[in-house]
């Protein structure tokens, strides 16, 4: 018997081409399933461990199969739920009782082989490695083998040890099944299969969707889906039949078996090669199988036409030509059998290899011409033809229209601006021939702009990364249409966007600081930037730490006066701040200024500059202390202020020319 059955197994092997790694999984555990037959008012029970060393391990101590009844009459029982042992030890029938069932079924000898056959002898002295690594890989085989086998048959899954058959059901209860590997914990650690079944559970299989077929040199191949139904079904069944009166037969003595799976578009179909030369009409079905040998009702029937041996027509564009209304007119030819033709396709598109658009069909062949009412000025033209299940298609043929009118002016729509991301809108321009735009852009209005972006489709919106670290905060945009054949429209209006200011005015710079009195006057040269608003004057004492405002002017003055009356001398600081029209501010750095407070009351004077003669006149006698005796004239020069005279203060006058001289950089003391 074992002769017989291992040439079963290399001839079924060679057949099928099934992956031995199939079934590896990580976590050793016992996987349940069930169903129910209703003929018998059985539960049928499957089950199988998910990797090769359980599966060793459990043939050798069995399996347990516990069953418990917690559901009677649609309502749960309660705890403890009665426990009842259904086998304590299932374990693979003894070799001498597969010997029948292998002679009548493949799937019995190779599990047979699997189980019991001999193993390789590799060579442990020179390689030990190498030869583990050999016995884990055939032990991986056998196992494989063995659960693909007993999914195929129910009578194999039998006597595999891994089925049984519950005869002990109501039909008004549900059942706990359990069922663990007979291993300690020690050994291998695997977790228990579960499942709740009772026969209200029972729901039939599905039925197979049967999808298309194609021919190829006399072969009918058949696709139906299987994606849906991976889970479901282990096999399929194909039958055919020419007569429906006379019934189906099966086609293929061994099922097409469920074995691949996946995203890839080949695994969501079965498929099935009928290689019997054939004539006339052929009707095609499919049925399922699942592990439990029960089939699934037949699928809808599919009807195919066996097509005659005959040379595939090849259609040919022969002339094309236009006439003063812009219609195409495309001629054709056709070689070899017309005969079988079912229908001619006129189909037309803007590249060779682009996507076609149907512009015409028809069954008749009496002309042979098709007519384009409203061609594109680029044309590519192809003629296809349609027998029984196959296409063919001419050469594709190009022809120009004559076109030299451009596009309309297009305009812009909108625009919007979100931190440095700019989105310009347009209207959408309407001509058919219509490949795109391209946008300009300058600075400035009467800027000549530049090429910034072409867009090549059809789109009404684009979106730029717009710098706002520029001075000017103006952009003007212009678009133009292209058609395909590259003619532009005239520029559009100027589009102008506005950016946001981010960028701080120039800063002021404090020329001056005098003390008269109680009075002191700040001046400044004004900032550089135009769009200033505001400045605003701000001072801090030597003992505080910080500033206070003290006052503000518009964007037009540049001095200031700030009236003080502090008790004792002290350093001063003031700054400027710039405020632009944005709300951007810049400052100047600290200017020191030492207040003294005034002991006396200082004579009242007068600087007049006429054509660089400097006039300087005090009034002594408005003086309420006599303390006063000296009158010192301070000049400003790049160093600062250097004494130029001192007079008496008696004199009440001096005079004196000097060229370029401003009455700002003239100081007068009193002594």
């Amino acid at each position: 018997m074992k002769e017989v059955i291992k040439k079963i197994v290399v001839v079924f092997l060679i057949s099928i081409g099934i992956n031995m790694s199939a079934f590896a999984q990580d976590n050793p555990k016992v996987e349940l399933i069930a169903n129910y037959d209703s003929l018998e008012n059985s539960i049928l029970l499957r089950w199988a461990p998910n990797t090769s060393n359980l599966w060793m391990l459990a043939m050798e101590k069995g399996y347990t199969l516990e069953k418990f009844v917690y559901q009677k009459d649609g309502k749960l029982l309660s705890p403890p739920l009665q426990k009842i042992i259904l086998s304590d030890k299932i374990t693979p029938q003894p070799l001498n009782e597969w010997e029948q069932l292998a002679l009548k079924n493949d799937y019995a000898a190779i599990a047979a082989q699997s189980i019991y056959g001999e193993y390789l002898e590799f060579d442990e002295v020179d390689n030990d490695i190498f030869s583990i690594v050999n016995k884990s890989k055939e032990q991986d085989a056998r196992f494989s083998m063995t659960l693909f086998s007993a999914d195929q048959s129910t009578a194999v899954a039998d006597k595999a040890g891994l089925f049984f058959r519950d005869q002990n059901v109501q039909k008004d209860e549900r059942y706990l099944y359990r069922i663990y590997a007979n291993v300690q914990d020690s050994i291998i650690k695997a977790d228990t299969g579960l499942i709740y079944y009772g026969p209200k559970d029972f729901t039939p299989l599905p039925q197979p969707i049967i999808r298309s077929s194609t021919q190829e040199d006399g072969m009918i191949q058949l696709y139906w889906l299987k994606a849906p139904y991976h889970n479901v079904f282990t096999n399929y069944i194909v039958q055919r039949t020419q007569d429906l009166n006379s019934g189906f037969k099966a086609v293929n003595k061994l099922p097409v078996l469920n074995t691949s799976s996946g995203p890839k578009k080949r695994n969501n179909y079965g498929v099935f090669v009928d290689t019997t030369q054939l004539s006339g009409t052929v009707y095609y079905r499919i049925i399922g199988e699942d592990a439990f040998g029960i089939k699934s009702e037949p699928s809808d029937t599919l009807e195919v036409k066996i097509m005659p041996d005959f040379e595939m027509p090849m259609p040919q564009i022969d002339t094309i030509y236009n006439d003063k209304e812009g219609k195409v007119f495309v001629n054709y030819s056709l070689k070899n059998d017309t005969q079988y033709i079912d229908k001619i396709f006129f189909e037309r598109s803007d590249k060779a290899d682009g996507k076609y658009k149907l512009i015409e069909s028809d069954s008749i062949l009496n002309h042979r011409n098709f007519i384009d009412k409203q061609p594109l000025r680029n044309n590519y033209y192809r003629i296809g033809v349609a027998a029984f299940d196959k296409m063919q298609y001419s050469m594709p043929s190009l022809f120009n229209l004559m076109d030299s009118i451009p596009p309309s002016t297009p305009s812009f729509k909108s625009y919007s601006l979100k931190d440095s991301t700019l989105t310009l809108k347009w209207n959408a321009n309407s001509e058919k021939d219509l490949a795109g735009y391209r946008i300009y852009k300058s600075h400035y209005k009467n800027q000549e702009p530049s090429l910034v972006a072409e867009v090549e489709n059809l789109d009404t919106q684009i979106q730029f990364v717009e710098k706002q670290d520029f001075i000017n905060t103006g952009r003007f945009y212009y678009l133009v249409a292209v058609d395909k054949v590259g003619n532009s429209s005239k520029l559009s209006k100027a589009f102008k966007i506005t950016l946001a200011d981010k960028i701080p005015p120039s800063p002021p710079v404090i020329r001056d600081v005098n003390q008269h009195k109680n009075r002191i006057e700040l001046s400044w040269i004004l900032s550089s930037s135009t769009d200033v608003k505001n400045y605003l004057i701000y001072r801090k004492q030597s003992n505080y730490n910080n500033y206070e405002l003290v006052g503000m002017t518009d964007h037009t003055h540049h001095s200031f006066i700030d009236e003080v009356s502090f008790k004792k001398n002290q350093n001063l600081f003031y700054r400027l701040v710039v405020i632009d029209s944005s709300g951007n501010e810049n400052y100047t750095k600290a200017y020191s200024f030492n207040y003294v407070k005034p002991k006396n009351i200082t004579p009242d004077y007068f600087i007049d500059v006429t054509e660089d003669i400097v006039r300087i006149d005090w009034d002594f006698q408005s003086s309420e202390n006599s303390e006063f005796s000296k009158v010192k004239i301070y000049i400003k020069s790049e160093e600062g202020y250097r004494l130029y005279r001192e007079k008496n203060i008696e004199l009440e006058n001096f005079s004196f020319e000097m060229k370029k001289i401003k009455k700002e950089d003239i100081k007068v003391i009193f002594i």
